[in-house]
C-alpha cells in the first residue's frame, strides 16, 4: 500500500492530502490569532489581580491563541514538503484539543 502522501509526488502544492482548499479557509483564524495581543490585554485587564483568575485566563488565552494561529497557518500556508504540512496539521489538532 502506498504511503498516504504518495499523491503529492508530482505536485508542487500540498494541502490536506490533496483536497480542495476553499478561498477563505483559515483566513479568519489567522486574523484573529494575529489580533491576540489586543484581546489578551483586554482579558487580563479584567482579572483585577486575582491570581486564580489570571492563571485560568492565561491558560485559556494560550490554548485559544495556539488554536487560531496553528489553524490559520495550516490552512493558509503553501507547504514545500509533505512532512511540513503534516507537522502543521498535527499542531492544528493539538490546538483544537487544548481548546476543547
Amino acid at each position: 500500500m502506498p504511503p498516504p502522501h504518495a499523491a503529492f509526488d508530482d505536485d508542487d502544492h500540498y494541502y490536506c492530502l490533496a483536497r480542495h482548499r476553499p478561498r477563505w479557509r483559515g483566513k479568519l483564524h489567522l486574523w484573529c490569532g494575529l489580533a491576540a495581543p489586543l484581546w489578551w490585554w483586554h482579558a487580563l485587564r479584567l482579572c483585577r489581580a486575582d491570581l486564580n483568575a489570571i492563571a485560568a485566563t492565561v491558560l485559556s488565552l494560550l490554548s485559544t491563541s495556539l488554536m487560531l494561529l496553528s489553524s490559520g497557518m495550516y490552512h493558509t500556508g503553501n507547504w514545500l514538503t509533505v512532512e511540513r504540512e503534516e507537522w502543521w496539521g498535527k499542531l492544528d489538532y493539538v490546538g483544537i484539543f487544548l481548546q476543547v
